[in-house]
């Protein structure tokens, strides 16, 4: 999937070298580790796709940023406009991680980037009403957008 991303972005007019770099990686801790496939990498910001209220709940990625961020959870809702907000689908938020943060020591990451993709799923909240895979595609679009204009904003 990182390949073909990196292939598609010039086609939609999106030439992002040398700004910054794709790369993959997990939050699993197989040795310790917490960015075990990105060990060594500079770091600047990890995007994750998150639910509708940037908490805890849902995908993998998402758990493992607020087990390893136990403080991510109250920044996020900071950074969102407060506690009960909800994140708007092809929206990108960013949180800094405070300076003593143990997984910005460690691992470098000063951000993460929460984004909202839309959701095709009828059992989840927010499902895009008759499954408009047109403008699910667009509010698809409009999340990478949002990514990289927050990851762009974010480089020294």
């Amino acid at each position: 999937e990182l390949q073909r991303l990196q292939r598609m972005l010039p086609s939609h007019g999106l030439d992002l070298q040398p700004r910054f770099t794709v790369a993959a990686g997990s939050l699993a801790r197989p040795a310790g580790g917490l960015l075990a496939l990105a060990r060594g990498a500079a770091m600047l910001a990890i995007a994750n796709p998150a639910n509708h209220r940037l908490n805890r709940k849902g995908g993998e990625l998402n758990k493992a940023l607020h087990a390893s961020v136990p403080e991510l959870e109250k920044l996020s809702a900071a950074q969102c406009g407060g506690g009960g907000c909800v994140a708007k689908v092809g929206g990108a938020y960013s949180v800094e991680l405070p300076a003593s943060c143990r997984f910005r020591l460690e691992e470098g990451v000063q951000w993460i980037i929460h984004v909202r993709p839309p959701n095709m799923n009828p059992l989840r909240p927010d499902c895009l009403e008759g499954g408009d895979s047109e403008r699910g595609c667009a509010l698809l679009a409009d999340t990478y957008r949002a990514l990289f204009a927050a990851f762009s904003a974010r480089l020294p």
